[in-house]
């Protein structure tokens, strides 16, 4: 299989973030011809009442390249090649 045939990441959280619950993130990756229905949300700073976990540095570059890939930036996002 190749980057071709795949439609999305999922970056996954729990315990080791702090989270009583484990979960994902959902990030659907561009195709040609193709509209996801998505939906990128910002919550601002006000909206947050407690923390409950926080992001090792390796998962949030996980995170930070699943974005990029969605945004089609791999490029500028890879910086391990």
């Amino acid at each position: 299989f190749g980057p071709e045939v795949l439609i999305g990441i999922e970056v996954f959280f729990g315990a080791e973030e702090g989270l009583a619950e484990s979960g994902v993130v959902r990030v659907v990756l561009p195709r040609a011809g193709k509209v996801f229905c998505t939906w990128r949300t910002t919550v601002g700073e006000e909206s947050l009442t407690k923390r409950i976990g926080a992001l090792s540095p390796a998962k949030q570059h996980e995170l930070d390249i699943a974005l990029a890939l969605a945004d089609g930036q791999w490029a500028a996002a890879d910086t391990t090649r």
